[in-house]
């Protein structure tokens, strides 16, 4: 298990982070096999047997690589995630996956971006490349080799715990937005390489989604997809360089936390929302609140590193925000709510304020 110290010198950006985060990467990797296993034991279906007989026949000849792919994938996790998949349908799921990750690895295909407006064609799970006939669309990439998603099947319509629609994009304003990830990802290359290292760890792809109706920038992401942010409107002139570097890492802390709580859980609270966001004003619940706390240290040392080279009015604004939640005081709104918070990470979040002030 992962101590709460060591997760707090990870998202404070220190040198020696790789493996730690190479051991979140594995216990992703085993909580994968862990449901799947608990899928095939709850499925007591005639058909579930030969399913087993089938994922273990498909597992050993696969290739390692493109097994991998598929299996770690965002949507991959959300399927065995949900109560009413089957060993029937999980298995339909890995068989297409694999075949399409087959086609897009075989020779002889040249590039297209028109296939990407056409209904017919065939998405990997990751959504970084359809392929129709002999054409394919591969999505654009930043610093890492992190997909931007803004066309997949995947990624439209109503998204599990995620509010929005999705009206999508044209082109230049799609390029707007990979332009923005990608100049987001050099900043932290430059400045700040631990936490990039914490994003391109723990984000497998990300998914971009155009909501006039909103009309703001914001991003989240949910357990029950891991490693798949959702950012809506990144186009909008709103959408700084600099807050898509803040939420890029802000939705990655997410995921790092999400995988610490598999085994150590920080709350026993609901989900009611009863706590103040000292840094959004935002209603948060109390385990969504005490990640924030880490969250929000991350953003703030990420700030100290970047905010020396980057010298602009909006990385001062966001430096000075982040650090003002910790002038507040983050204990404050816990309060009420410390008999159900681990001792042992109210000492960090103690210890996290006197380091941010």
């Amino acid at each position: 298990m992962i101590s709460v110290e060591e997760i707090v010198n990870v998202v404070s950006g220190k040198s020696s982070t790789s493996s730690t985060l190479r051991l979140l990467k594995e216990r992703r990797q085993k909580e994968i096999g862990l449901r799947i296993g608990e899928l095939l034991r709850l499925d007591r279906s005639e058909s579930s047997r030969v399913c087993i007989e089938e994922l273990e026949k498909i597992a050993s000849n696969a290739s390692t690589k493109l097994f991998d792919r598929v299996i770690c994938s965002p949507v991959l996790w959300e399927l065995i995630s949900k109560p009413k998949t089957n060993s029937s349908h999980l298995l339909q799921r890995l068989k297409y996956y694999l075949r399409v990750e087959e086609l897009v690895d075989s020779s002889g295909l040249f590039s297209s971006e028109s296939i990407i407006r056409q209904d017919d064609g065939k998405w990997t799970a990751l959504g970084d490349a359809k392929i129709f006939g002999k054409e394919i669309y591969r999505s654009p990439t930043i610093a890492g080799g992190i997909p931007v998603d803004g066309y997949s099947t995947q990624m439209q319509g109503r998204l599990e715990q995620v509010t929005g629609v999705h009206e999508g994009w044209t082109p230049d304003l799609f390029d707007e937005c990979v332009r923005k990830f990608r100049k987001s990802a050099e900043i932290l290359d430059l400045y700040a390489p631990k936490h990039l290292e914490i994003i391109n760890t723990l984000t497998h792809v990300i998914v971009v989604r155009r909501d006039e109706s909103d009309g703001r920038f914001r991003s989240c992401s949910t357990p029950i997809c891991h490693g798949r942010p959702v950012f809506h409107n990144p186009h909008l002139s709103s959408a700084s360089v600099e807050r898509v570097v803040e939420c890029l890492l802000h939705e990655s802390v997410h995921s790092l936390l999400d995988l610490v709580e598999l085994d150590f859980p920080f709350t026993s609270c609901d989900q009611k929302r009863v706590v103040q966001s000292p840094w959004t004003q935002s209603f948060l619940s109390v385990s969504t609140y005490v990640q924030a706390c880490f969250i929000w240290f991350s953003v703030f040392k990420m700030w100290q590193l970047v905010a020396r080279g980057l010298e602009t009015q909006e990385s001062d604004y966001l430096i000075q925000r982040a650090e003002q939640g910790f002038k507040i005081g983050i204990l404050k709104p816990l309060e009420e709510h410390k008999h159900k918070i681990s001792q042992r990470v109210l000492e960090q979040i103690t210890l996290l304020n006197d380091r941010a002030i």
